[in-house]
């Protein structure tokens, strides 16, 4: 069952309060089950049935199909250690600053679509209105577009989907990577990813290898995870976990190494790593923040050169 990463965030949280306040799994699943939707109520109630019938959390989850299968691998190894509450709590995070993103994005692509449907209104407007066209001609080249652009980005969304669900195609994964402002939200977006997923193995007490090994192992992008098992061999070879993430490219000398490595030789290697995903995640936030923001602005001074050009033709 499809949730919103708002919606997501809020039931994981409070499934991390009630575990972490020490009621069995069964009671937790039963305590959230009142405040969902009744199609989530459904979803959790056999999850329910089946951790009271003896199957794991985990299995009980993949049952009621609202987990990502990310999010199932991460709380496998949990369950496993008996911290699933801490990851529940990470993941809650992790949805949070999804949810805030993707509504900053929004609020702001709002007007870019407004100033579009604009340019497609107004600009053929003078030669309706002078007879050089008729109204059906102006019918297919308002409403034509925007039902194309609106079957595009319908068809966008869900290839996206597909793609994070069952990985991305090499040749999409490196022009993704080597596009200037799109390459740069990538690799943010997937160092936040992997090293939440790393800190809330360790959190865990999943060992650091086994740890790094199934945080790289989530990713969907070809080009990243070849990255990471090069980071994974430094591991075998007795590097540290710093030096493993420098050798996969998450980290860099000047960003973030510092940072990780100062914590690691500290023994607070989990937080350290949760500090540095605050960091990107900010930085994340803050560019896409900034594209919404000035997108709009810059289609919206070519819409207005349309439309000028088109009234003064």
């Amino acid at each position: 069952m499809p949730l919103s990463d708002a919606k997501r965030a809020e039931l994981y949280n409070d499934l991390h309060r009630l575990l972490a306040a020490g009621l069995p799994v069964s009671r937790a699943l039963e305590s959230v089950t009142s405040s969902v939707t009744p199609r989530l109520q459904s979803s959790l109630q056999r999850a329910t049935l089946q951790v009271k019938q003896g199957k794991s959390l985990v299995v009980a989850l993949s049952y009621a199909k609202f987990a990502s299968d990310r999010d199932l691998a991460l709380l496998g190894a949990a369950e496993m250690a008996g911290r699933s509450e801490a990851v529940f709590a990470e993941l809650s995070q992790s949805y949070q600053s999804r949810a805030r993103r993707a509504g900053a994005v929004k609020a702001n692509m709002m007007y870019l679509l407004a100033v579009i449907m604009l340019a497609v209104f107004v600009a053929p407007l003078p030669a309706l209105m002078s007879g050089a066209m008729g109204t059906g001609a102006y019918i297919s080249r308002t409403f034509l577009p925007l039902l194309v652009m609106a079957v595009g980005v319908q068809i966008g969304l869900l290839m996206l989907a597909k793609y994070r669900q069952n990985g991305y195609p090499r040749a999409i994964a490196v022009l993704a990577l080597q596009l200037p402002v799109c390459g740069t939200f990538v690799r943010l977006r997937e160092r936040v990813d992997l090293l939440s997923a790393l800190a809330s193995l360790l959190m865990s007490g999943v060992a650091a290898f086994q740890a790094f090994e199934r945080a790289a192992r989530l990713t969907r992008n070809p080009v990243s995870r070849a990255a990471y098992q090069r980071g994974e061999t430094q591991l075998k070879l007795g590097a540290s976990v710093a030096d493993a993430l420098l050798e996969a490219n998450v980290l860099t000398a000047d960003e973030g190494y510092p940072l990780v490595s100062t914590g690691e030789m500290a023994g607070r290697l989990d937080q350290s790593l949760l500090d540095q995903r605050g960091h990107d995640n900010a930085a994340l936030e803050s560019g896409l923040e900034s594209v919404a923001t000035w997108l709009p602005r810059v289609v919206y001074v070519l819409a207005l050169g349309t439309v000028a050009g088109s009234i003064w033709s």
